[in-house]
This record gives structure tokens, sequence and C-alpha cells, in this order.
């Protein structure tokens, strides 16, 4: 769900593979993300975009994306949710919301 969140506020862009990768994760899973940065790491404009909850897992898993770009020589941006505690679900109601209440006052 993380991932469809961002992804609907960035409205799905081409140029981007969205992926959630907390929650439990074996060595499988890290095994194949690993291998999606290999190839990732070759392409011109690459960038490792880690975007966690506002929270202390969430600021954890962001600091082990960033030494997973920085093992690949990837560069890196962290997004945290403006809503602390928050993720990007709630992020996106919130603006679901907004609009709601101005289609209503117009």
């Amino acid at each position: 769900m993380d991932a469809l969140g961002i992804a609907a506020i960035e409205s799905l862009r081409r140029d981007t593979l969205y992926a959630a990768t907390g929650g439990g994760m074996g060595p499988g899973t890290i095994a194949a993300l690993e291998a999606l940065l290999v190839n990732i790491a070759l392409l011109p404009c690459a960038l490792f975009c880690s975007a966690t909850d506002a929270n202390g897992p969430g600021d954890r898993f962001a600091d082990w994306h960033r030494s997973l770009a920085e093992k690949y020589g990837i560069p890196f941006a962290r997004l945290r949710p403006p809503i602390e505690g928050g993720d990007w679900n709630k992020v996106l109601c919130a603006q679901s919301e907004a609009i709601g209440r101005k289609s209503k006052e117009s």
C-alpha cells in the first residue's frame, strides 16, 4: 500500500519503479532488491528515492536504503511524509479530503 500511495501522489511516473520494502523482508527479497540495484546503477539518471513512513522505523528503513544506494553507487534522496508518524496513504487521504472540501465550497 505504501508504494501505491506515493505512486498515486506522483501520478504514477513512467520513469519510476515503485516498490515497498518494509515489513517481513526475507533474504530472497533482499537479494532480489540488490539484483535490481545492480541494473539500476547502470542507468545514467538513476536515483534511489526512499519514501518511508514519518516515524522511527521509517527512518531506519531510509537509513538502510541510503546504505544500499551507497553500496551500488546510486544517488540517494529521502521523501518523508509531512504528517509526523504518518505514511504516504495518510497524505493521499488528506489530499483527497482537501479536494472534497474545496469542491463542496465551490
